[in-house]
Parts: structure tokens; sequence; C-alpha cells
């Protein structure tokens, strides 16, 4: 969290800087709307789904990915596994000893590993790594499209951040820079895509010199064109984000003031066309946010509880379910440690991070 009070702070110092220089600061307009409620999330209804849990090496979860069948996560044994929702079969994809993972990402042939200043791709059926590019990268998170991978290389200071692609044609490419990217943690979800657009979760970032000096999500066009802004209406910090069929979710926290307000945390839809988001919090002082995922007519918030005299949660994860139609939340697990979270099919799925060896599992299904 240290990282995030020093884009906080960075943040400010910027601003006031390029406001004295007469710099162009683009302010957060439009308040959220706290009322309207959200009939789904444009999932769709969800298969049928069995809860489950995947035992896996059982020394805990990092990175985590889904596609339409499987889910792939990178284990503290340094190897990567992959789940099958429906029977709750896993299966070693590959080791990959020695070799860093800050984000995966998956296309119909290939599971992606960013890590190590290198882009290494192994098949979805499992086999040995293969790397494909090179490069002095800081990268945050990570997505895969067709042949395509696009990742977030946070560089090396404030505000240096780009929006990278990698191709088979053509290599490597820089689609937006001067980003500082959102979100608290590696293998996190800064980054969303659909078929006509990658979403970049930004705590800020400075476009054609003009700053954006809020939270916010980056849409860039995957057929060339300007980048435009979605205002999401967050709060406080933004802490990751999700891309549904018609909406994006950002989830959010707010720290405790000095007159003793507990943290609030919540989530933020908002239409992929813009308008006013809606804000859906959760009961004051119950989680310090980390990662959301939309499935039918519900949010899932991942995070841990806030303890008493730090600014942000320190205590057991937890996830919540939260009704897009403004219903009260429901705790739904209290664990060990921060969930890291991805959508299946039929549900969603929950991992569980390393704090202690072995954990009872790698990871577990959650339904709708």
């Amino acid at each position: 969290m240290g990282s995030v009070a020093a884009r906080l702070v960075a943040r400010a110092a910027l601003a006031a800087a390029l406001a004295a220089c007469g710099a162009k600061v683009i302010a957060l307009d439009g308040a959220a709307d706290p009322s309207a409620p959200l009939a789904s999330s444009g999932a769709g209804t969800a298969p049928h789904c069995t809860p489950m849990q995947f035992q896996g090496d059982r020394s805990g979860a990092f990175c985590l990915v889904s596609d339409a069948r499987y889910v792939y996560w990178d284990t503290l044994h340094e190897r990567i596994e992959r789940a099958d929702p429906v029977s709750g079969e896993v299966k070693v994809v590959t080791d990959h000893t020695g070799t860093g993972v800050q984000a995966l990402a998956v296309t119909d042939a290939w599971l992606y590993l960013v890590g190590d200043h290198a882009l290494r791709r192994v098949s979805t059926a499992g086999g040995s790594l293969e790397t494909v590019a090179t490069g002095e990268w800081n990268v945050r998170s990570a997505v895969a499209s067709g042949s395509d991978v696009y990742f977030v290389d946070d560089g090396s200071a404030y505000l240096e951040g780009r929006l990278m692609r990698w191709s088979p044609s053509s290599g490597l490419a820089v689609l937006a820079t001067g980003l500082a990217a959102g979100g608290l943690d590696l293998c996190q979800g800064a980054l969303g895509q659909d078929a006509d657009a990658v979403f970049v979760l930004i705590d800020a970032a400075k476009l054609g010199g003009q700053l954006v000096d809020h939270p916010a999500v980056l849409s860039v066009p995957k057929g060339g064109g300007a980048p435009s802004i979605i205002e999401p209406g967050v709060p406080g910090w933004s802490t990751g984000m999700f891309v549904g069929d018609q909406r994006i979710f950002v989830a959010w926290a707010v720290p405790p003031g000095d007159n003793g307000d507990p943290l609030d945390s919540g989530i933020s839809a908002v239409a992929k066309s813009g308008g006013k988001p809606k804000l859906l919090p959760l009961p004051h002082g119950a989680v310090s946010a980390f990662e959301v995922v939309a499935l039918g007519d519900d949010a899932f918030l991942s995070g841990s509880v806030p303890q008493p005299g730090t600014c942000c949660g320190s205590g057991p994860g937890v996830l919540w379910r939260v009704p897009l139609s403004g219903a009260p939340p429901s705790l739904l697990t209290t664990d060990a440690a921060r969930l890291r979270l991805a959508r299946a099919a039929s549900g969603v799925i929950a991992t569980r991070a390393p704090d202690s060896t072995p954990t009872t599992a790698n990871a577990e299904l959650f339904c709708p």
C-alpha cells in the first residue's frame, strides 16, 4: 500500500506543478448516481454451478486468468496450473522455475506469462515455455485477444507508464504513454478489453499535455485512433477493474479520516459509453477493496478486513457479493489471505494467496 500512497502524493505534486506552468488539468466532472438500479452486468444467466475447491499443489496462487473453459493460476512453487470449473480437475500446464510472473493473459491456443523483462508463452494444453519478446518492462497487468497481447508497463517513474501491444506479425508497439496505472498489485485488474478497445485503469494520465488527475478508465481503440476517458466517479483510489459486456466495474477504497471515520470501500459501475456511474458501497469499515468481477445480477468484491490504526486492510481476506439492484451486499467467505478473482462461465473463481504453506486449496469456485 505504500506504493499507492506514494502515487497519490506524486500525483498531487505533479498536478500542482503543471497547473503552475499553465497546463490544463482535467477535473472530475459529473457526480455519481447513487440510486439508479442496475438490471444486470450484461453477462447473462450463468449455467449450472457447483461450488468446489481446487487443491492443485496447495502452495497458494498469485496471478489468475480465465478463458471460456478453464482457469489458470501461478503458484508459489513456480508452476502454472489449469482447473476445469465443471469437473474440478486440476492439471499442471508448465513449471516456470526462475521465471518471475507479473501478469497472465490467455487466448484459445496460448497462455502468456509476462515478467522478468520477457513475454513468454506456453500452449494452453501444456508444454514448454517459449520467449517471444523481451524489454525493460515493469508490468502490472495483461490481456490477450486473437494473436495479440496487451500489457501495461508502469515505467520507472510516475506518469511514465505505457500501454504496449505484442503481435506475432509486427512485434512490439506502444499504444499510449504518460500513464500511472491503477490497481494495488501485480497480476491484477488494471486492464480489460472488448472487441473494439482496450481499457486501462489509471490513477492519472498525461494525454497530449492535459493531465487527468484522478482515477479513471482510459479507452484505447484497437484499430487506432485517439484514446478517450471514461469517468467511473471513484470517490477514493482505484484498486481493481472488470470490463463486462456493457459496463465497466471499478473497485475503490477511501482511507479513514482524521475524525475517526472508518475506511470505506465499494464498486463503481459505469457504461462503456459514459454517463453517470452507479456507486455500490459496502458497509462502513467492512472491507479494504482489492478486486472486482461481475456475473449476471451481481458483482463480487474481494479485499481484506481493515485493522484499527491502519490506513488499509491487513486482516483476513473476504469476498462480498454485491447485488447490482442496490440490495444489501452479503459476505461469502473469510480467508486468511487476500483473494484474487476471475470470472468463469458458471461462477467466480477466487484464489488463496500463499500467506501460509500448505494452504487447503489454491482456488475455490463460488456460484452466483
